[in-house]
């Protein structure tokens, strides 16, 4: 198998892209944890990045974890679902590293409600008051909008005064039978309330399921509803919905056509992990920069001037264009050519999503308490080198390292667009997009 795996590995620089593409899904198939490194330097290709980011959504395997939050945000729905999926298989793992990027303001907030669904947990209520059966369509004999008196008695579709019962889940995922409960039948519906107590007012998931319609109220508005038929799942859809301090009153009516007839409703708990918060309204957004530089063409020479501004954005310093410039970073020379506009934009707004083959951050923890973080540049039997952010750089003995790791998230400073206006970034981006020109050999 390992020789099967050097040997798909070596295909993944075949000049033939249909080569390379094969052998990325082959190397996703065989699940080996030696194919991990080539599989996310294949998804910094453009070419390869869409299968090569599937093939990482079979592992779970930490360093494939920036590669997958990136295909978050990917423009399929399958490859997003898969890359959600393994994220949630890595919850662990990923959550850190996700904390990382919002504290760098990494973090696109358009990630930030499939982020929810993947770490918010869902409580599921478990308790009910149930009233029933009604003919299938009937509405709310009962104000939706206010608590309701349990001592109530109501008339049922065959005429009989019926009262509230009360029901227990019979799983520990929150599923309700009302087979069980009223005895089944078909083409009849039943209605259900349950409190929900909150500390404060935020946001929340609501995460329901069925067999067969569910129409869901949450104090006293219409929140969901499906009029089809379907299998019970616990999880059919997942919704925002806003909780109110104090008591939150939910109300469904299940219907059944025929065959089972369950509901579940379970409510995300409030969260925990720091990326999982909604940014203050005046916080700075990287979306609203990137959807301003794509729209709007920048000015070239105001955009170099930026930055190569060495008590500005001093990019200078690391980064080097046609022979000019620091060796931390990638040398930019040619940029333009080899990614687009789209592209340059995110590496600048999420560095961390991308960190190019060769400038991984290494972080060195020293005996005497230092914690050191840089691009290697030297690795010897006695001492190891690194070049920080401020290209400095920094020769540290061996014997004096306790911990030695390859960082998460970019040496590239964080938050840089936000010192900018949304048209001085849109400048930066048209010089970057202009540096055509391939670097001399």
């Amino acid at each position: 198998m390992a020789g099967t795996n050097a040997r798909l590995v070596a295909l993944l620089g075949d000049p033939n892209l249909d080569v390379r593409k094969s052998a990325i899904a082959a190397l996703g198939k065989l699940e080996t944890p030696e194919a991990v490194p080539a599989l996310v330097k294949a998804a910094e290709d453009d070419a390869t990045q869409f299968e090569a980011t599937l093939a990482l959504s079979r592992f779970v395997d930490p360093r494939g974890i920036r590669v997958l939050i990136r295909g978050l945000g990917s423009k399929n729905a399958d490859l997003r679902k898969a890359c959600a999926e393994a994220l949630g298989r890595m919850r662990a793992d990923a959550a850190p590293v996700l904390d990382r990027l919002h504290e760098r303001k990494e973090l696109s907030p358009s990630l930030l409600p499939e982020l929810t669904r993947i770490f918010a947990s869902a409580q599921p209520i478990m308790s009910w008051r149930l009233i029933g059966p009604f003919a299938k369509n009937a509405g709310p004999p009962f104000a939706v909008d206010r608590p309701i008196d349990p001592s109530a008695m109501f008339t049922n579709k065959k005429e009989k005064s019926i009262p509230w019962k009360e029901a227990k889940a019979i799983d520990a995922e929150g599923q309700i039978d009302l087979g069980r409960v009223f005895g089944g039948g078909d083409d009849q519906s039943a209605f259900g309330v349950a409190e929900v107590l909150s500390p404060d007012s935020r946001s929340a998931q609501l995460v329901v399921g069925s067999d067969d319609t569910l129409k869901v109220w949450l104090n006293g508005k219409v929140v969901y509803q499906f009029d089809g038929d379907r299998g019970f799942s616990h999880e059919h859809a997942r919704f925002d919905v806003t909780l109110r301090e104090g008591a939150n009153q939910v109300v469904i009516r299940c219907a059944n056509s025929g065959g089972g007839w369950q509901f579940a409703v379970a409510i995300s708990r409030p969260a925990t992990h720091t990326f999982l918060k909604a940014p203050a309204p005046d916080a700075f957004n990287p979306d609203t920069y990137r959807d301003f530089a794509l729209k709007t063409p920048g000015d070239t020479a105001k955009g170099q001037a930026l930055f190569a501004d060495p008590k500005g954005l001093a990019c200078l310093k690391c980064h080097a264009v046609a022979g000019q410039g620091g060796t931390v970073g990638p040398d930019l020379t040619g940029i333009g050519a080899r990614y687009g506009k789209a592209e340059l934009i995110d590496s600048v707004l999420y560095p961390s999503a991308k960190i190019f083959s060769g400038y991984e951050p290494v972080v060195l923890a020293t005996s005497d308490g230092r914690v050191l973080t840089g691009i290697l540049k030297a690795d010897t039997p006695e001492f190891v080198e690194i070049e920080d952010a401020e290209a400095k750089r920094v020769k540290v003995p061996k014997d004096q390292i306790e911990e030695r790791k390859v960082s998460d998230v970019s040496i590239m400073p964080n938050g840089l667009a936000e010192g900018l206006t949304p048209r001085d970034f849109a400048d930066l981006m048209a010089y970057l997009e202009a540096l055509k020109d391939q670097p001399k050999k």
